[in-house]
Parts: structure tokens; C-alpha cells; sequence
């Protein structure tokens, strides 16, 4: 009886068939996609309308973030990276500057100034990443 074929499991195994039916679809337009943009991108560098040289960007899947990645380099080697950040000028137009410090010496010849904080440490990492570490 537990092998006997009824409407039910036909209807069943029909649903299933049909489900890996379109998962199989849905890859192959999923495949014809990227290679369409994958054509794309090539065209639009060879007509320099897209930069496709990534050297100069740190390899991080979340965020691009040049901090977190300095971060990550450091914390590798197992020292410690601080940013040294200080707010000038009066509060409601305040610029910041930074210093990053690794064991407590500085990494750059010179402070690097942002209007928020963020945005300094930022482009402090930017500096470290493309002089220090990517040079």
C-alpha cells in the first residue's frame, strides 16, 4: 500500500519536478545576466568610461571602508592603529583633524583634516592604505 501510486503523490512529485525546473531557470538567466554585464563592464573600459583597475580600493566585501581595512591589516600584525583626532574652530562649523599612531608613533608626515571626524579618520585610513600598506 505505502508504494502505491495515488493523485496525491503525483501531484506531489509533479510540484517538485516543477519547482527544480524553474530553479534551474532562474540560474540560467542568473548566468546570461552576469555575462552580459561582464560584457558591458569590458566595453566600457575599453572606451575608459569605467575604471575597472581595483588596486587602488581596499578588498572589502562589506562596506569599501579604508579605516576598517587598515584596521584589519593591523590588527594581523597584531598592533594596535589609533587615530589621534582633534575638533577645531567654533562648534557648529568645526573641523576635525586626525593622526593615525601605530605604537604610539605617527604613520603620516602630516595630520589630515575632515569636517566630521569620520570623514577624517577616513581619509587618514585613505592616506595609510595608499602610502604604508599598497605602495
Amino acid at each position: 500500500m505505502g508504494d502505491e501510486i495515488t493523485p496525491l503523490r503525483c501531484a506531489q512529485r509533479q510540484q517538485r519536478v516543477y519547482k527544480s525546473a524553474c530553479a534551474s531557470r532562474r540560474c540560467i538567466n542568473a548566468v546570461k545576466t552576469l555575462d552580459i554585464l561582464s560584457t558591458l563592464l569590458e566595453i566600457l573600459s575599453q572606451l575608459h568610461l569605467v575604471n575597472t583597475d581595483m588596486s587602488a580600493v581596499p578588498n572589502n566585501p562589506r562596506d569599501n571602508s579604508y579605516k576598517r581595512t587598515v584596521h584589519n591589516h593591523y590588527q594581523g600584525l597584531h598592533t594596535p592603529i589609533v587615530y589621534d583626532s582633534t575638533p577645531h574652530g567654533p562648534q557648529h562649523q568645526q573641523t576635525w583633524t586626525t593622526m593615525p599612531l601605530v605604537n604610539g608613533q605617527p604613520v603620516l608626515a602630516s595630520r589630515v583634516a575632515g569636517n566630521t571626524r569620520k570623514e577624517a579618520e577616513e581619509g587618514a585610513a585613505m592616506q595609510v592604505w595608499n602610502t604604508v600598506i599598497n605602495a
